[in-house]
């Protein structure tokens, strides 16, 4: 199954329906939200969120994955590309379980996720939207391969927030 696959530390997995409860755990900690607490989900917006991804897999073929640590088994992230309105460009995203950072999980599955991406979807430009003082988010983005092209408001933004950052990776570069 393109993007389903192991690194040194996780295991990256198309996502289930039972899912809900660990990614509604992950995705209502503040924590995970500290540069952008406006984009914090509710726990209605979750549900609608791992069924918009559930879809992606269905339609796509690929999507977003579960990320779990491979000791442990724990559901520990997720992360992975999606479709956006142009069709060769797909969105990259990541977001690990606030006790999960620091260990390298970040770059790890970045990283993987570029990988599925040059040998899945060939042709496509991989787009990250970060804040930039979010540290840690750039230098995953980094690390994966993207460099900076510009800026922009995002849609989940307040009034007095900073533009985000647009990072590309192109096939062509």
């Amino acid at each position: 199954m393109p993007f389903e696959r192991e690194t040194e530390h996780l295991r990256l997995r198309r996502p289930v329906g039972e899912d809900l409860a660990a990614f509604t755990e992950l995705h209502s900690d503040p924590r995970t939200y500290a540069h952008a607490p406006a984009s914090m989900p509710t726990p209605e917006q979750c549900e609608q969120r791992l069924a918009s991804y559930l879809l992606d897999w269905e339609q796509f073929g690929y999507g977003y994955v579960a990320v779990e640590e491979l000791s442990t088994g724990r559901l520990v992230g997720w992360g992975g590309v999606k479709p956006t309105p142009d069709e060769t460009v797909v969105n990259l995203y990541y977001r690990l379980a606030h006790d999960a950072l620091g260990r390298g999980y970040g770059r790890e599955l970045a990283q993987a996720i570029m990988a599925g991406v040059r040998e899945e979807l060939p042709g496509h430009t991989v787009r990250a939207t970060v804040k930039r003082h979010n540290h840690a988010s750039m230098a995953t983005a980094r690390a994966a391969g993207l460099v900076e092209v510009g800026e922009r408001r995002h849609s989940e933004d307040g009034p007095d927030d900073p533009p985000s950052v647009i990072l590309e990776w192109r096939p062509d570069a």
